[in-house]
């Protein structure tokens, strides 16, 4: 699933428990990101998926949409379902 507007991540955040996974670089990070988004770069998540906590619905960010859908791809693959926000 593509979330593509802000309004609807508000309303997620306001009405379920998520786990928002920030896949951009930590420079990218360090300049802006989402308070609640845990930083797990797109080169890091085959090492650091493990650390998602998966009770919760997954929602992948970055800049544009690519990333974060590459990551939701790559989650798939360990079975894990996730959301692109883009």
């Amino acid at each position: 699933m593509n979330i593509t507007l802000p309004k609807e991540l508000s309303a997620l955040l306001e009405t379920e428990t998520i786990e928002l996974i920030d896949v951009r670089n930590k420079s990218e990070y360090d300049e802006v990101h989402i308070p609640l988004a845990k930083l797990i770069p797109l080169h890091l998540l085959p090492l650091k998926w493990k650390e998602i906590d998966t009770k919760k619905s997954i929602i992948c960010i970055c800049r544009s949409g690519g990333r974060s859908g590459q990551a939701c791809t790559f989650l798939s693959t360990v079975g894990i379902t996730a959301s692109n926000f883009v």
